[in-house]
């Protein structure tokens, strides 16, 4: 505080209203409807005066507080009293502010009554009413103000939310929000802040979407991707001893092209082999053209079930003799006694 400057508080005011009325009798005096008594004591605030209330109550005042009673009373004259005028007194039919009373609507938990208003607004509330006119309203006057005062964002649209309108109730922190759509088709209500800084910028769901990508491989497991399950069997009949046809294919020496394996194997395996001809159900994995060779991406084919029957092991064999017997001219007995010999 600078030095010389006299602040003027509320115990100083008292102080000097007890001044001024020092060793003056209020005794029989009456302001309003309280009628002074007898002087009562004193307290931390000075002297204290009995009075009686044209209701029957009695209570104990300072001067200040009688001073604030003289003064209500030499001004209007009326309103001076134990507090009985405003427990009693109907509000029916006044207006405050933009608020009519309408009726009495009971009592709040502090015995304070409570009025059932009709807000120039249209909307109908339950409040206390404090004869100071000062903004009484349903809430329509703040949120006025706060419509103005805050940047209007409709219409405008933040990442996947399409802004559609300001609500009138605040949320628990008190501030307003704004009611936005967004493209998945839930509607959400969103702070100005966070929508202006790019902290939110949908119902949750982009949210679920990125963590979904960044903890995906390829998206196809668990699902009925034939394709996939075909890559799948290819690694289980060459790789793991205990499928039931490794011994015709990993017994046998046959491998899975290093390509096809690893995190990102099936990618490559359908980038380089292609998706299954339509009707999937009728293809299938086939080692082409050698039925011995590996699974790579040389020596593989989508084949129907015939056509890997032709490229079994047993028909190859078959078709190179006959091949070769075409070719020299001699029987399939003259060509075995011929090798033989």
């Amino acid at each position: 505080m600078p030095r010389g400057v006299y602040v003027r508080t509320q115990a100083v005011r008292d102080a000097a209203r007890n001044n001024r009325y020092k060793g003056e009798d209020f005794s029989g005096r009456k302001f309003g409807l309280l009628t002074v008594i007898r002087q009562n004591g004193r307290d931390t605030n000075g002297s204290l005066w009995l009075c009686n209330c044209d209701c029957g109550a009695t209570v104990s005042l300072t001067y200040a507080q009688l001073y604030s009673k003289i003064r209500q009373f030499c001004k209007r004259n009326t309103g001076s009293s134990c507090g009985c005028l405003s427990r009693y007194e109907d509000l029916s039919g006044k207006k405050f502010d933009r608020l009519t009373v309408i009726k009495q609507d009971g009592e709040d938990r502090h015995g304070i009554r409570l009025w059932l208003c009709l807000c120039d607004c249209g909307n109908t509330t339950t409040v206390r009413i404090y004869r100071t006119n000062r903004g009484q309203s349903c809430g329509c006057k703040k949120h006025e103000y706060n419509a103005k005062r805050h940047k209007d964002l409709l219409g405008m649209r933040f990442g996947r939310l399409a802004v559609q309108a300001l609500e009138t109730v605040r949320d628990k922190f008190g501030r307003c929000n704004w009611s936005c759509l967004c493209d998945c088709g839930k509607v959400v209500s969103v702070s100005s802040s966070n929508l202006v800084i790019g902290h939110t910028r949908s119902c949750g769901c982009l949210l679920s979407q990125v963590r979904g990508d960044a903890n995906r491989t390829h998206g196809c497991s668990g699902k009925r991707i034939t394709e996939y399950n075909t890559w799948k069997h290819i690694h289980q009949r060459c790789n793991n001893p205990k499928n039931n046809a490794y011994r015709y294919y990993g017994g046998l020496g046959v491998t899975v092209s290093p390509l096809w394996q690893g995190k990102y194997g099936f990618e490559t395996f359908l980038k380089d082999v292609g998706p299954k001809p339509e009707p999937k159900e009728l293809y299938s994995a086939d080692r082409w053209p050698n039925p011995s060779g590996n699974y790579e991406p040389s020596n593989f084919r989508w084949a129907t079930v015939k056509e890997q029957a032709n490229n079994k092991r047993g028909q190859q064999a078959m078709a190179q003799i006959a091949d070769l017997t075409k070719a020299s001219g001699m029987s399939m007995e003259q060509l075995i006694q011929k090798f033989a010999a």
